[in-house]
């Protein structure tokens, strides 16, 4: 074996190695974005069920109402089911 050889097979390892590691960050930035993502339509849903309570006088404060008509609208117009 030459030194040409050897410089040769070890770019191609190197390359190898950045191609798995741009693989694993891609990987682990969906991960990441779909657990923010999928918590935050939790909570979402959550406010809408308290929400809904409240504007049907079952439960919480008059502060609460206008507040939660106001979500309520946004639910319907931004949130698709």
């Amino acid at each position: 074996m030459d030194g040409k050889y050897i410089k040769a097979m070890f770019k191609i390892f190197l390359m190898m190695i950045l191609v798995a590691l741009l693989v694993q960050a891609v990987s682990f930035g969906i991960y990441w974005y779909n657990l923010k993502n999928y918590s935050k339509r939790g909570n979402i849903a959550k406010e809408k069920e308290r929400c809904d309570k409240v504007v049907n006088e079952q439960t919480g404060e008059l502060t609460d109402f206008s507040y939660c008509k106001r979500y309520l609208e946004w639910y319907r117009q931004n949130v698709k089911n």
